[in-house]
């Protein structure tokens, strides 16, 4: 299969080139390609007729929801278990991964609700309000 490079829209290109730079031996994040991904998802809500908020506003607070139940998950996470130096390097390790999962989940659930909250306010004519994570109210207009 040939690819002509010239013709990958960016997330094609994030993706391929994240591929090459691994099999290379570089230690390369996924985050770049999901990154990619999420910018593109947010491209679509772009696309999305006012009919369609009602909808995109529910989506948009399971995102919410969502991002409150995995904060817990990772406070739990880290008071839950004990002190990376009573654990065995196999464990810490496990640890830290699986910290840094839910971090890097946290951070695509915010993205794409920070993209649902950007097209909301782009469909209503009276601006959007929306209650943050933090707690503190906005006001995007």
């Amino acid at each position: 299969m040939k690819i002509d490079i010239n013709r990958l829209n960016e997330t094609e290109f994030t993706a391929i080139t994240s591929r090459v730079r691994q099999r290379q031996g570089e230690e390369v994040s996924t985050i770049p390609y999901t990154m990619a991904c999420v910018v593109e998802l947010a491209d679509v809500f772009r696309t999305f007729t006012p009919e369609q908020c009602a909808a995109l506003m529910r989506v948009r607070n399971e995102l919410f929801f969502l991002r409150i139940y995995l904060d817990e998950m990772i406070s739990k996470a880290s008071v839950c278990q004990p002190p990376v130096s009573a654990m065995s390097d196999e464990d810490a390790v496990i640890k830290g991964l699986s910290l840094a999962a839910m971090d890097g989940l946290f951070e695509i659930l915010s993205t794409l609700q920070n993209a649902a909250d950007a097209r909301l306010a782009e469909s209503m004519p009276n601006g959007y309000k929306y209650v943050d994570v933090g707690g503190k109210d906005d006001k995007l207009n």
